[in-house]
């Protein structure tokens, strides 16, 4: 090895040591954007799929939710419509009191006229409007939710043991 080295021999070394930091340099950041864009493609996954699967938990919580209160209002639909029923078989009793002379007239009227004032006050729910709260989109009906009951409806006669 020379003791010294002439200025064409440095300028040499130079520049090949300049064109190997500068290949090392675009190899180094050629490889660290290729992993930053794994990166970055991972991250935006995770954020998409954490989305998704929050949106699945909610719409199940929204079906259960509706399922739930849906049942829980027909339930009470149909005790009140129990209720109803055995307030409205006092009438032909009351009648019959009346006929017998247990009770007046007066006292016949009086008993009669609770008895409409208490079916009044006992109201059937409207369980379609409960089913339609717990929702997104009130008008799609979910398979396995149970029909909400309602005053008049087709089901609203419909007792549990009757045939």
């Amino acid at each position: 090895m020379p003791d010294s080295f002439t200025q064409a021999q440095l300028d040499y070394f130079s520049q090949q040591t300049a064109r190997a930091v500068k290949k090392a340099t675009r190899h180094y950041v050629r490889n660290a954007l290729v992993g930053f864009l794994i990166l970055f493609a991972g991250v935006s996954y995770a954020i998409v799929d954490s989305r998704h699967q929050g949106d699945i938990a909610r719409h199940a919580i929204v079906i259960s939710g509706r399922n739930v209160a849906t049942d829980s209002c027909n339930a009470r639909f149909r005790q009140q419509q129990v209720l109803r029923r055995i307030v409205r078989a006092e009438r032909p009793t009351i009648r019959g009191y009346v006929k017998d002379g247990t009770l007046s007239a007066a006292q016949g009227d009086q008993a009669l006229a609770q008895v409409t004032r208490t079916i009044k006050q006992l109201r059937l729910p409207d369980c379609r409007v409960v089913s339609s709260v717990i929702t997104d989109d009130p008008s799609k009906l979910k398979p396995n939710q149970p029909p909400p009951l309602y005053p008049h409806g087709p089901l609203s006669n419909a007792l549990p043991g009757k045939g």
